[in-house]
């Protein structure tokens, strides 16, 4: 195997370190730069409704603590720490690459998909390419309208 295809194990940082004690009796909510009453809500840290009182206190302050870690919409989509996910390269064998067209999208919806790729784009979820492979995939709109579910079809032999 060529040498820059080796995958190197390294011992990375403890993730632990640094992070804050627990209260064992968290404070009441809090409001956040990024995690807010709004948020709380629309989020439903209970759905089940079967968290005591001061466990769903230790919820919203476990979130409100750690609130840079998430994603709250689209546009803060981020990637994995390379300190414990190294990239690697697969290698691969000669070959022809090939190309699939894609199936059609309804021209009544492809002005809500052109919209949603392009913010897929722009938030790192998707990413511009020039590779020569091109898979076949097709698109649903989610119900919401705002979202996308994108399948890819592979040929049966």
């Amino acid at each position: 195997m060529p040498p820059e295809c080796r995958v190197m194990h390294e011992c990375a940082p403890d993730p632990l370190v640094g992070l804050p004690e627990i209260p064992a009796h968290p404070p009441d909510f809090v409001l956040g730069a990024h995690f807010t009453q709004a948020r709380a809500d629309k989020i439903d840290l209970d759905p089940a409704n079967w968290l005591w009182p001061e466990e769903l206190k230790l919820v919203c302050w476990l979130v409100h603590t750690h609130e840079l870690a998430f994603a709250w919409d689209a546009s803060e989509h981020g990637h994995l720490d390379e300190r414990y996910f190294l990239l690697y390269k697969i290698p691969t064998v000669p070959h022809a690459p090939w190309s699939q067209h894609n199936i059609t999208i309804p021209p009544s919806t492809i002005g809500k998909v052109t919209r949603i790729i392009k913010e897929k784009i722009s938030s790192g979820v998707y990413e511009p390419s020039t590779a020569l492979y091109h898979s076949r995939w097709f698109c649903i709109i989610k119900k919401d309208g705002k979202s996308l579910s994108a399948g890819d079809v592979h040929e049966f032999e």
